[in-house]
C-alpha cells in the first residue's frame, strides 16, 4: 500500500558497490547455496524460494515443499510480488485533497511492476559479515495490504538492522512473500472441499517452518523468533497465535516466542463457506467462463494466468465504497484444524487456546482517515449504516444504528482527532473516519488486549505524531513509513529501541535499564484491564496514557462482536 521511501531497490542499486575483501556473502543450506549482496553494513539475500511455485496444478493449492535442489542462486535481485487485486480508486476521492497530499495518496494506486504467480520467496537482512554461529534473534516481518495487496518489494529493513547494531543488540530480519487476493484467500465450498482454504496464511506458516530449518545457517537463532506485522500482516500475526488451537510448534519446537501487532488484531470473520464468500467465488467463476463446467475449481486452475487475474479483478477493492469489507481475507474453515474458528470466538472462550507468547500491540490515532476518503457519498449516519450494514449480513441494522449513535456529528469529536473543527473534508468525514477506524482496527486491538492480557505479558501503544498532516493525521500505516525513513528521528529511535528490546528480551524496557541506563526511555508499563496503560508516541515526546477513548462505544462493540463478522 504505502509507497515507502526506502525500498529494497535501494540495496539493489548499490549492487555494484565494492565488495568486501572476502567477496559477497554466501550461505549454504540444504537446497543449495545462496549468494547475496552487502552494502552499507547490511548483508541482503533477496528472493530465496521457500516453496514450489504455486502455478499450474498447484494454483489454489496449499504450499508444497521444494523437491529439487536449486544449486547456486544469486539472491541479489528484486523478487516477484504475488499478484495483487487491482486497485480501482474513485478519482473523486483524491480530487478532494490538496495537490501534495493527493500526490502522496496516489502512491496507493501504484501497482508492482514485477509480478507473477512464482512468488513464494523470502528476503533476509542481517548485519554485514554475521557469522553462521552468531545466533542473532530473528524478526519476521509480515506485510499488510488488506490481504489484497502487499509484497516484500516495498520494504527494506537495512536501517533497522543498522540501528540494532548501533544499540549493541543486533537483529536479523526476514520477510516472506505470500499469496494475496484471489490467489491466496478465495473462499467458497469448492475450496473447502479441496482442503485449500486460507492459502496466504498457509504460505506464511510454511515460511516460518522454512525459517526454523534454515535461519541458523544465516546466523539467526530459530529459538528466538518474533513475528511482526502491520494491518493485514498484523491480523496474520494474531492468527498465527490461534492456528492449530494455539499450537505454534514445528517438529516439537516453537516457531516463535513473541508477537508484535501494528494496527490489526482479531478480525471477526464469517466462515469460508458463508454466502458472502461463496458469492465472490461464483462471480469469479462466471467471469472466467467456468460456470458451465462441473469442476469449476479445476477450470480456474487451468486458466492462463492473465485470465484468472482478470477474473479476480472484478471484485471491489478496499478503496471502493463497496469493497471496504475486503473480499479476500482469512475465513474460518470448520472442517480443518488449521483455522477453524473466527478469532473473536477463540479469544472469547473461557479458556482461550492461543500461543502463550508476550505481545506488543498498538494502533495509529487516526486509523480510519484513509478508509473515510472513499466514503464521501455517505455523508449522514444513515448513509454510512447502509454501507456498513451491507457488508455484515448477519448483523441487525439496529446494532449499527446504536453503535454509530455514540459518535457525535460535530467535527471536533472526529478523526483526525485533537484537530478541532479543522480537516472536515466533506460533511461527516471526521465522523466516518472515527467510526471506521474504531470498528476496523482500534476496537479490535482493544478486544484482544482485554481478552488475553491476563494470559500473556502485554504492552499497548498509540501513535499520534502526525496531527499536523492535513485530513489524514496519524493515518493507518504511518508507522511503516516511520520505520522505513526514520523520520521524525527522535520518535523513530524511541520506537526502534523499544522494538529491538522486545525482540531480544521479550520486554521493551530492558535496553533502557542496562549499560548503566545509557539509553534512557520512559518505562513502558504492562497493559492491564484495570489500568489500560499504554505508551503514546506523540509529536512532542513520549507519554503514558490510558487506552480508554470512546469507552461507551467500545463496550457496546465488544458486546456485539459475535454479530459483527464480515
Amino acid at each position: 500500500m504505502y509507497a515507502i521511501a526506502a525500498t529494497v531497490a535501494a540495496a539493489i542499486g548499490a549492487f555494484f558497490a565494492q565488495w568486501p575483501a572476502s567477496g559477497p556473502p554466501r550461505v549454504s543450506i540444504e537446497n543449495g547455496t545462496v549468494i547475496g549482496l552487502s552494502t552499507d553494513g547490511v548483508d541482503s539475500f533477496l528472493g530465496i524460494p521457500y516453496a514450489q511455485p504455486p502455478i499450474g496444478s498447484l494454483r489454489l493449492k496449499p504450499p508444497q515443499a521444494l523437491t529439487n535442489k536449486f544449486g547456486t542462486i544469486q539472491a541479489t535481485s528484486m523478487p516477484k510480488a504475488c499478484p495483487p487485486l487491482k486497485i480501482r480508486g474513485d478519482p473523486n476521492m483524491l480530487a478532494q485533497l490538496p495537490e501534495q497530499l493527493a500526490a502522496m495518496m496516489g502512491n496507493y494506486f501504484n501497482e508492482p511492476t514485477h509480478v507473477g504467480e512464482d512468488c513464494l520467496t523470502l528476503n533476509i537482512q542481517r548485519p554485514a559479515s554475521t557469522a553462521a554461529d552468531a545466533k542473532l534473534p530473528v524478526l519476521v516481518w509480515i506485510y499488510g495490504g488488506g490481504f489484497e495487496q502487499g509484497s516484500t518489494q516495498r520494504y527494506d529493513f537495512a536501517r533497522l538492522v543498522n540501528t540494532s547494531v548501533s544499540m549493541d543488540h543486533p537483529v536479523l530480519v526476514v520477510q516472506m512473500n505470500w499469496r494475496v487476493s484471489a490467489f491466496g484467500f478465495l473462499g467458497g465450498k469448492e475450496l473447502q472441499k479441496d482442503g485449500s482454504t486460507n492459502l496466504g496464511l498457509r504460505d506464511q506458516r510454511f515460511a516460518l517452518n522454512w525459517i526454523a530449518e534454515n535461519i541458523e545457517a544465516f546466523g539467526g537463532d530459530p529459538s528466538r523468533v518474533t513475528i511482526w506485522g502491520e494491518s493485514g500482516g498484523s491480523m496474520s500475526v494474531f492468527d498465527h497465535m490461534l492456528i492449530n488451537g494455539g499450537d505454534h510448534s514445528y517438529k516439537g519446537k516453537p516457531l516463535f516466542r513473541g508477537a508484535i501487532l501494528n494496527s490489526g488484531a482479531a478480525g471477526p470473520a464469517l466462515p469460508v463457506q458463508a454466502p458472502v464468500a461463496q458469492k465472490v467465488y461464483d462471480t469469479i467463476v462466471e467471469t472466467a467462463g467456468c460456470s458451465s463446467l462441473k469442476d469449476t475449481l479445476g477450470c480456474l486452475r487451468e486458466l492462463p494466468y492473465e485470465a484468472f487475474l482478470n477474473a479476480s479483478n472484478v471484485t471491489p477493492n478496499m478503496f471502493n465504497q463497496d469493497g471496504i469489507a475486503v473480499a479476500f481475507s482469512p475465513r474460518p474453515d470448520p472442517t480443518d484444524d488449521f483455522f477453524p474458528l473466527s478469532p473473536d470466538e477463540v479469544i472469547k472462550a473461557k479458556q482461550p487456546k492461543i500461543a502463550s507468547v508476550p505481545l506488543l500491540a498498538g494502533t495509529m490515532e487516526d486509523e480510519g482517515t484513509l478508509f473515510a476518503l472513499a466514503l464521501y457519498r455517505a455523508q449522514t449516519k444513515d448513509a454510512l449504516v447502509d454501507v456498513i450494514y451491507g457488508i455484515a449480513p448477519d448483523c441487525p441494522r439496529s446494532v449499527f444504528e446504536k453503535l454509530f449513535s455514540f459518535y457525535p456529528d460535530e467535527p471536533s469529536y472526529g478523526s483526525p482527532y485533537n484537530t478541532g473543527d479543522a480537516n472536515e473534508l466533506y460533511p461527516g468525514y471526521k465522523r466516518n473516519a472515527a467510526i471506521t477506524g474504531d470498528i476496523c482496527i482500534a476496537f479490535q486491538h482493544r478486544v484482544v488486549l482485554e481478552a488475553i492480557s491476563d494470559l500473556v505479558p502485554s504492552w499497548s501503544y498509540m501513535s499520534s505524531y502526525g496531527r499536523q498532516t492535513p485530513f489524514i493525521g496519524t493515518f493507518h500505516e504511518a508507522d511503516v513509513a516511520l520505520f522505513a525513513t526514520g523520520f521524525p528521528e527522535p520518535i523513530y529511535l524511541a520506537m526502534a529501541q523499544y522494538l529491538i528490546s522486545f525482540v531480544h528480551h521479550l520486554n521493551p524496557n530492558v535496553i533502557s535499564m542496562i549499560d548503566g541506563g545509557s539509553r534512557p526511555l520512559p518505562n513502558w508499563p504492562n497493559y492491564k484491564k484495570e489500568t489500560k496503560d499504554m505508551m503514546q508516541f506523540t509529536d512532542h515526546g513520549l507519554e503514558i496514557g490510558q487506552d480508554n477513548s470512546r469507552q461507551e462505544a467500545f463496550d457496546y462493540f465488544n458486546s456485539k462482536l459475535h454479530q459483527l463478522r464480515w
